[in-house]
């Protein structure tokens, strides 16, 4: 008897031995790793609109207006012909005004104006003659409206008004001649010259086509934004627009906007093909002023891993005053084609003393990165176990699941990234200031004002959040 009741205890003995040595090495947590990011995503840009502002002061029409206009303006003195002698001349300088779209000319000018009529009652009669004059000053008006046809020509419409007051005429006994019926034809056709010449500066100084096709080929050069970063900005121009021919505030404007896709680059720079052809030309009332470019701002991969390193290895996480316990031994980050993973290597015991279950190895939890444009910082939502671990679990560990051990990492995956966006706006906004100059003749001006996000790319490498940098940017040709 005494012999069973020891062999009794023995196998008690080794049964708790068993339990004991398998509860010390727990179960084996074999979960398969997701696959890695291999291709490094295509970011889709927006076509930007750069502003190539053409501008003449209407001061200089003016100074070539009065060179070129005589001031006897028509002279006929021989009355024999046509029973009139007319003198045109002006008093003083034309001059030239911009408002409500139109140029305006005035023109002060003095006329002498003579009739003469003869009567010859017959053939040996002696012929009875009368003459009379007049002079007199009048201001002359002429308002111009400019317009650019699709071959890129200026071109122009005038229409002149007479400041008469009361119209002259002359009177030669009982017959009054009304003087503006021969005066206006006369002065309709030296308008017309004056107006000829104007059209032609103006065809020279806001020679469009010519500063657009410089323009429009230039800023296909990538531009320097940055030498210690190797960064570059990258201009990819597809259309043309531009607005009617403004006459405002003594000048002529004329707005072209160069629709382009605006990019940076970090590394090396970017190798273009330049496309010289211009495109059709397209008319628009409404041209924007819209300008975005790409900013990112990264977080390589390894950085990541070591701040959850530091958040989580060596930590010990308790629940349910400390019926559960995790211990985390290791951990990673890294992306997957669709989510940002987690890779935790693990040690947890659920329950107390003899009869508590241990659990190592590896899991894996993922969720959707996004960028907070409140903190400036990429989060992680939809966050949890993947699939595969989660199948594992449920059959050797389903606690895990459900005792708040996931919201716990969720809180601490998170990762500031104001700095590097302000970072790369700063590159950006401090190369147009400074090294915006694309060659000796065209400089790129520009402000990036707002910062719009557009989101959180996985890459091989990094997680990279990305923003559209949002302001106004402009091509000015300052020489030629």
């Amino acid at each position: 008897m005494k012999i069973y009741k020891k062999s009794f205890a023995r196998i008690i003995i080794l049964l708790f031995g068993i339990l004991f040595l398998d509860a010390c090495k727990g179960t084996k947590i074999n979960t398969e790793s997701p696959n890695k990011v291999v291709a490094i995503p295509k970011f889709e840009s927006k076509a930007s609109t750069i502003n190539v502002p053409l501008t003449l002061q209407v001061k200089q029409l003016e100074a070539l207006a009065n060179r070129e206009l005589d001031v006897i303006l028509y002279k006929d003195d021989n009355p024999d012909d046509d029973h009139f002698a007319i003198t045109v001349s002006r008093t003083g300088n034309v001059t030239i005004t911009a408002d409500n779209d139109q140029l305006i000319y005035t023109l002060p000018i003095h006329v002498y104006a003579m009739a003469k009529y003869e009567l010859n009652l017959c053939d040996a009669c002696p012929k009875i003659g009368k003459s009379k004059s007049t002079e007199f000053d009048i201001t002359v008006k002429s308002k111009t409206s400019l317009a650019l046809n699709n071959s890129w020509q200026v071109t122009s419409k005038t229409k002149t008004e007479y400041e008469w007051g009361r119209k002259p005429y002359i009177e030669l006994g009982p017959i009054s001649i009304p003087i503006s019926k021969i005066l206006e034809p006369i002065l309709d056709k030296q308008l017309d010259n004056v107006s000829t010449i104007l059209d032609k500066e103006i065809q020279k100084r806001v020679e469009i086509k010519s500063k657009v096709q410089k323009a429009w080929t230039d800023i296909q050069e990538p531009v320097l934004l940055d030498k210690d970063h190797d960064a570059w900005l990258a201009i990819s121009p597809v259309e043309i627009r531009i607005s009617p021919i403004q006459c405002r505030k003594n000048e002529i404007n004329v707005k072209v906007g160069i629709r382009s896709y605006i990019n940076t680059y970090t590394g090396m720079k970017p190798a273009v093909t330049v496309n010289e052809k211009l495109p059709d030309l397209i008319i628009d009332n409404k041209i924007g002023d819209d300008f975005e470019v790409f900013l990112s701002g990264e977080i390589p991969y390894d950085v990541a891993t070591k701040y959850v390193k530091e958040q989580f290895v060596g930590k010990f996480f308790e629940f349910e005053n400390g019926k559960y316990q995790i211990n985390v031994k290791d951990a990673e980050i890294f992306g997957s084609p669709d989510a940002v993973v987690v890779r935790l290597d693990i040690e947890g015991r659920a329950g107390r003393g003899l009869f508590s279950k241990r659990i190592h190895g590896n899991v894996f939890l993922q969720g959707l990165p996004y960028y907070d444009d409140a903190t400036q910082t990429i989060k992680v939502k939809n966050f949890g176990f993947n699939v595969k671990t989660t199948d594992i679990l449920l059959k050797s560990a389903s606690w895990i699941t459900r005792i708040g051990f996931m919201q716990k990492i969720q809180e601490k995956v998170q990762f500031p990234i104001k700095d590097k966006i302000e970072e790369a706006r700063k590159m950006v906004q401090d190369g147009l200031n400074q090294n915006g100059r694309i060659n000796n003749s065209v400089l790129l001006k520009g402000t990036i004002s707002t910062l719009i996000p557009q989101g959180i790319y996985l890459t091989p490498t990094s997680m990279k959040a990305v923003v559209y940098g949002k302001g106004n940017v402009s091509v000015i040709i300052d020489k030629l």
